[in-house]
């Protein structure tokens, strides 16, 4: 994440990258780092307010050491970034105290949805006019709206679109991201879908749920390895608690032995896999 780097810190990660035989990286754009001011345009620079470098800048330094990028535009990105990547102000300037303007964030929701293409139109309009997509000779191959979709919707305390379900809003963002950019493969992770993109997969665990059972059920879209090709976006693996016993590691999801991890891995590709992002 460029929000989190600096230059130097950035290339030499890129650096790394290249030296571990990677050939990409996602990079994941935070709204609510790039406009903390709903009054002011939206500010590219890294850090923000500075010219030192930018988003593209850090997209091309990835292109010049031969490195594809998958770029992740959210709103919600999670990645353990406050709110998510969304601005803490989004729901008070596109939404408002009464019943019908208050606002269901990732829901059917017109005042979401209203903030929400506003973000993506201006993501995508900055990469297209930098360059940065494949089709335009950039590195940028995939795209990804929206991030772990599910749960229900609840009509009764949500302000929810008449008749909408969760699928109707995935379904919406997939025809958002293509009409903001009908030239790049879209991506939804780890939930609903739009089958305007391709579903793919965040996963953990022993055994692999993105390598066995995801792949077993042909994703959750039904459509992997069918007409769309198998993609894991995260593989979640994590690091030993500080101060555990190695010899008997506490019992939680992050916590995984290499041995673990590897073999999910080779049971990926084995079994079809087209790309992994650890």
């Amino acid at each position: 994440h460029p929000v989190r780097a600096t230059k130097s810190t950035w290339n030499h990660v890129l650096d790394l990258a290249v030296k571990a035989n990677l050939n990409m990286v996602t990079i994941y754009l935070m709204w609510g780092y790039h406009q903390p001011n709903p009054y002011e345009d939206i500010d590219w620079s890294l850090p923000s307010g500075s010219q030192a470098w930018d988003v593209a800048t850090a997209i091309w330094e990835a292109a010049r050491r031969g490195l594809y990028v998958h770029i992740r535009i959210g709103p919600y990105v999670c990645a353990e970034y406050t709110y998510g990547g969304i601005p803490d102000w989004v729901p008070l300037i596109y939404g408002g105290d009464t019943d019908d303007s208050r606002m269901s964030m990732r829901r059917p929701n017109q005042q979401w949805m209203n903030a929400m293409k506003t973000w993506v139109d201006a993501s995508v309009a900055y990469l297209t006019n930098n360059g940065l997509f494949a089709y335009q000779g950039g590195p940028i191959i995939l795209a990804q709206i929206e991030n772990e979709l599910g749960g229900d919707v609840d009509p009764n305390n949500e302000n929810i679109l008449p008749n909408k379900t969760l699928q109707d809003y995935a379904d919406w963002c997939g025809d958002v991201a293509y009409q903001a950019q009908p030239n790049v493969i879209w991506t939804m992770c780890n939930g609903l879908s739009s089958e305007r993109t391709i579903n793919t997969c965040n996963g953990y665990g022993k055994g692999g749920s993105c390598s066995t059972t995801w792949l077993e059920q042909y994703g959750q879209s039904g459509r992997i390895q069918i007409d769309m090709p198998a993609l894991w976006t995260e593989s979640e693996m994590g690091f030993q608690i500080w101060g555990d016993d190695p010899t008997n590691t506490t019992d939680y999801f992050w916590g995984r032995t290499a041995r673990d991890v590897a073999g999910d891995v080779l049971r990926w590709f084995a079994r079809g896999g087209t790309h992994l992002n650890t």
